[in-house]
């Protein structure tokens, strides 16, 4: 759980903690999602800047998702053991 925080933490914007749990598609996502906000950003000179409350409000929330996705890719795990 603390690797996924520290990632989570330091690359959440980029989905590094739901890529390091397994969760891809969610990853690639939030990464897109982040990407092409920051660009809408550029091209509009921070006019669309609001829209990176999309990808900071997903982060947000899984700072408190985090422990049940860590808790059901440990079961996974397990269970392929």
């Amino acid at each position: 759980m603390l690797v996924s925080y520290l990632l989570w933490i330091f690359l959440g914007w980029f989905g590094a903690h739901r890529f390091y749990l397994g969760r891809i598609v969610s990853g690639l996502i939030l990464l897109a999602l982040t990407i092409l906000t920051f660009l809408i950003g550029m091209v509009t000179l921070g006019f669309g800047s609001f829209l990176m409350a999309i990808p900071a409000i997903w982060v947000l929330v899984d700072a408190f998702l985090i422990p049940g996705i860590v808790r059901r890719a440990n079961q996974a795990l397990i269970a392929r053991l």
